[in-house]
């Protein structure tokens, strides 16, 4: 009597070992066999098919995947070694090369027309061309994160005739998953060291030479007070306020935007500035502190959402009366910049912005407390050490111009 192993499914014909079940939640389940290893490690799986589909559909898939699987079980058993010895060495080579090898393997896998503009791989199709057009003749070992941040940037740039983005934000992370599992792919079929695509610091100087904007580095960049002032007519009267909250607090936006009326019943106004300790925030789970501070000017901002408010009531609700989420004012700041000719700016700058005029009339641990981080060197590492740089390349420049009046003066 043989000994039946979990989730295997039989040959119908009986002409090889039975394949197995990998059950993915959420997923389809894959059928797989895994190719034992003559140096007595562990053994390679075989991917051959998804299984999809239930009846007829699903009897259909589990006969296509024993299709292949009997060809290649066949050929190992003519040649009395398994492929795992007859395979070549890992092929390293140019992206292009690469990228033929992953068409084959999905051809093999899910169907010759599966990876092309009509199949229903077509999104991949189109991911791995682009691939193909941007770095298909670098060497593969050498696509590191700056290559992928670089073809990143190309997708957001690249722009239609009448210059609209090409793609939208969901269609660039769809292509930019694609060629991530290409890369994936690669490694675990050793066709690239992992060591080289993950280990590899980030190369700016390549991003300015080939004149991509990548924003992945960046630090947050100040508004100026005149461009919020300029912006905020052509906003929405509760976006406006929202707006004008962040520059009185300098709080993040889903600080403000997470506050509900029980919050606001629990402020304190016992003094002329009025404290809330704030219950959920950023840094909550690490039992770290964080307090909103509401001036006068903030208070008049304020105090109409205060008013008739059930208990669970977010104080700035969304349309279906939810939560509104901090990318709804990111999206609305950006229309009314664009449609009124105004320079681009999101609400986070304001953040920045707060840090820096603090910087220039209080300490470092003022502006620390003020944005809520309980170290100082976070505040000066991410909001003041750009703007000091600036003061230091502004006095320098100063220095010279005054050294050069200097020299004219001796001449004349």
């Amino acid at each position: 009597m043989t000994k039946t192993v979990k989730n295997e499914v039989p040959d119908p014909a009986r002409l090889a070992p039975p394949l197995r079940v990998k059950r993915r939640k959420g997923k389809s389940d894959l059928l797989y066999f895994r190719w034992p290893n003559p140096d007595g490690g562990p053994g390679k799986q075989r991917f051959y098919v998804s299984i999809v589909g239930t009846g007829v559909r699903r009897r259909e898939c589990i006969e296509r995947a024993f299709a292949k699987f009997r060809v290649e079980y066949a050929a190992a058993a003519g040649s009395g070694v398994s492929p795992w010895t007859t395979e070549a060495a890992p092929a390293e080579g140019t992206v292009a090369e690469l990228v033929g090898l992953y068409r084959a393997y999905l051809a093999q896998t899910k169907g010759a027309d599966w990876c092309s503009t009509s199949g229903r791989g077509n999104r991949v199709h189109y991911s791995l061309e682009a691939l193909v057009n941007f770095a298909g003749e670098s060497d593969g070992k050498r696509f590191t994160p700056s290559r992928f941040l670089l073809f990143r940037a190309s997708l957001i740039n690249k722009k239609r005739a009448d210059g609209t983005p090409a793609y939208c934000r969901k269609e660039c992370v769809a292509r930019l998953m694609s060629v991530r599992r290409f890369f994936d792919w690669c490694v675990k079929y050793e066709h690239l060291s992992p060591r080289g695509i993950f280990e590899t610091k980030v190369d700016r100087a390549e991003a300015a030479a080939a004149g991509l904007r990548d924003l992945s580095g960046e630090d947050p960049k100040t508004v100026p007070a005149w461009l919020v002032e300029e912006t905020l007519p052509h906003l929405s009267q509760q976006v406006a306020d929202i707006v004008r909250l962040l520059q009185h607090t300098g709080a993040r936006p889903s600080e403000l935007l997470n506050l509900t009326a029980a919050d606001a019943r629990r402020i304190d106004r016992s003094r002329g500035t009025w404290l809330l300790k704030l219950r959920s925030h950023k840094m909550s789970h690490k039992g770290k502190s964080r307090l909103l501070a509401f001036t006068a000017a903030a208070q008049r901002v304020l105090a109409p959402y205060l008013i008739g408010k059930r208990a669970d009531m977010p104080l700035f609700p969304g349309r279906a009366g939810g939560v509104m989420s901090h990318q709804v004012i990111a999206r609305a700041v950006a229309r009314a910049c664009k449609a009124h000719g105004l320079g681009h700016w999101s609400p986070y700058m304001i953040r920045r912005s707060v840090a820096t005029a603090l910087f220039g009339v209080a300490d470092m641990h003022t502006a620390a407390a003020m944005l809520g981080h309980a170290d100082a060197r976070v505040t000066e590492t991410h909001y003041v050490d750009q703007e000091r740089e600036r003061q230091v390349v502004a006095a320098a420049e100063a220095l010279a111009a005054c050294d050069a009046s200097t020299s004219r003066q001796r001449v004349g």
